[in-house]
């Protein structure tokens, strides 16, 4: 129980350090709309 309680833990940092390097990179690119969008249509043909 506590094994798996860390491993969920560990996996929301992942998730978080993941979700700041995308909006970072958003936030260089010069076309920041047009990758947002690209990134949804990747996100929703992943899901």
């Amino acid at each position: 129980m506590m094994k798996h309680r860390m491993n969920t833990q560990k996996t929301m940092i992942k998730k978080r350090k993941k979700k700041g390097i995308i909006q970072n990179v958003l936030r260089r690119s010069p076309m920041p709309g047009l990758l947002e969008e690209a990134f949804q249509v990747w996100r929703g043909a992943h899901n």
